[in-house]
């Protein structure tokens, strides 16, 4: 091959590059993105759970090496906001809900670090912990305190996960590790009176 056929497949291959580079880089994530503004967009339209995974599982399937955490947070969010509402959907189908919103954290959250990461744990625990208070069920309290331990344990004294989990531990009727939450609280906010009345009506 002569000098000139080599610089034109060098030149080929260095644009194959660029190319690929700037569709995972930049055209990908954005594609994502506007497929989840889409699906966002049509939320009012949605009457059924099967309505609804139609709707965003094709968003999670779409491939881009970036973005997947800033969509799985606002998804979270989505699912919290269903709960939370005075028509909330039935155990059963709550159920669904969470386990479903569960698996397409769950790649995410086994990474065990990003930049959306203590974010998107922090979501999931409070989408168990609506569902706990909500539903009463002990599996969503159970769920919810190992999410919201397992954020602790990154950041001990941070308060959402300090009060969050005195509530749970309330609602559990876990009245020894409540106390053991609460100690901490007041331990670091002395002039908290709401959770020190709280620990003064605990058995």
């Amino acid at each position: 091959m002569t000098t000139f056929g080599w610089r034109i497949l060098i030149a080929g291959v260095v644009s194959i590059f660029l190319i690929a580079g700037f569709y995972l880089g930049a055209l990908a994530p954005l594609l994502k993105s506007h497929s989840y503004i889409v699906a966002y967009g049509d939320l009012q339209n949605i009457r059924s759970l099967e309505e609804f995974n139609n709707l965003f599982d094709p968003v999670f399937s779409f491939y881009s090496p970036i973005g997947y955490d800033e969509i799985l947070g606002g998804y979270i969010d989505i699912a919290i906001s269903a709960i939370s509402q005075n028509q909330a959907p039935p155990p059963e189908l709550a159920r669904v809900l969470v386990q479903k919103v569960a698996d397409k954290a769950a790649p995410a959250l086994e990474k065990g670090a990003g930049f959306n990461y203590g974010q998107n744990l922090f979501k999931l625990g409070i989408l168990y912990r609506t569902a706990a208070l909500r539903y009463g069920n002990r599996e969503y309290y159970d769920m919810a305190i190992s999410i919201f331990e397992r954020a602790r344990a990154m950041s001990p004294i941070r308060p959402p996960f300090l009060y969050n989990l005195f509530e749970l531990y309330v609602g559990k009727q876990d009245y020894a590790r409540a106390k053991d939450i609460g100690t901490i609280i007041l331990r670091y906010w002395p002039d908290d009176e709401e959770i020190r009345r709280a620990m003064q009506q605990l058995p």
